[in-house]
C-alpha cells in the first residue's frame, strides 16, 4: 500500500495499526526501486551475536528466527564498527 505505514506494538497482535502518510502538501513520490547499499550483510560484534544467541537459547525469540540469528556474520572487535558504502565515503 502506497502512502501507508503499518506497524504493531506487540509481536502477538493480530492486526497492524495504520498511519497514512500521504495527504496535504506536495505529493510524495516513492522510488520504484531502491539500490542495495551493501553487497553482503554487515557483521555485528561478537558480543552482540552472543546476546542474540542467548535469546534463542532461552526461547525469548520465536524459534522460526533462530537459524537467521545464528547465520548473522560477526566480527571479534569489541566496539561496534560502521562500514560506509562507496557513496557515503565519497560524500565525506
Amino acid at each position: 500500500m502506497s502512502g501507508v505505514i503499518q506497524f504493531k506494538y506487540n509481536y502477538s497482535d493480530k492486526e497492524f495499526n495504520i498511519i497514512r502518510i500521504s495527504g496535504r502538501g506536495r505529493p510524495t513520490k516513492f522510488p520504484d526501486h531502491l539500490k542495495n547499499l551493501y553487497d553482503k550483510p554487515l557483521p555485528i560484534s561478537a558480543l552482540k551475536k552472543n546476546d542474540l544467541t542467548k535469546l534463542c537459547k532461552t526461547q525469548a525469540t520465536p524459534e522460526e528466527f533462530h537459524e537467521w540469528y545464528k547465520s548473522i556474520p560477526s566480527c571479534s572487535k569489541k566496539k561496534e564498527t560502521v562500514i560506509l558504502s562507496e557513496s557515503e565515503n565519497d560524500s565525506n
